[in-house]
């Protein structure tokens, strides 16, 4: 995906969201729990996560 409009490539965190918008799917509509899913999207994608412990430290 490629916007030509804008010299970035767009990250997971936009592909996901833009997939979710055109879809009509994942993203609630009423403006609370949408803001909750995009919050919960945003930390999930913010953090090492699961990654860290590939580190080699214990």
């Amino acid at each position: 995906m490629i916007d030509f409009d804008t010299s970035t490539t767009p990250n997971g965190r936009e592909i996901s969201i833009h997939l979710a918008e055109r879809t009509g799917s994942f993203l609630p509509t009423e403006p609370r729990a949408r803001a909750a899913a995009l919050q919960r999207l945003m930390y999930q994608m913010s953090h090492v996560g699961p990654i860290i412990g590939q580190t080699g430290a214990s």
